[in-house]
């Protein structure tokens, strides 16, 4: 009798999810909120290190944001996306902690 492999257990991971505006809009402040849980608990997550960059087809990277989760694994982003004229653009958040890095990339 042969014994099958067992799967695997999935592995626990940091998940991001965002909470606001629905679209994110240059040249204007954009209040957010990031939330930060693990994927096999669905328990929010403090003390994830966040940041927020703006990445551009006509301009150098720019750090908007460097934070933090509290208790209750929300960040409180209150962004100001510069404004652009030509070209495109996308905001990178990441998220990392001892679960591992997670990314949410949003088109602009």
């Amino acid at each position: 009798l042969r014994q099958l492999p067992r799967p695997a257990t999935p592995r626990e991971q940091l998940v991001l999810a965002m909470d606001g505006q629905e679209e994110i809009q240059p040249g204007k402040v954009n209040n957010l909120t990031l939330r930060a849980y693990s994927s096999k608990s669905g328990l929010p997550l403090a003390g994830v290190h966040v940041s927020v960059k703006m990445l551009s087809t006509v301009a150098d990277p720019r750090t908007l944001l460097v934070g933090d989760t509290d208790g209750v694994g929300a960040v409180e982003m209150r962004l100001d996306v510069p404004a652009f004229a030509r070209g495109s653009a996308a905001l990178i958040i990441s998220g990392s902690s001892e679960l591992g890095r997670a990314e949410i990339k949003q088109l602009l």
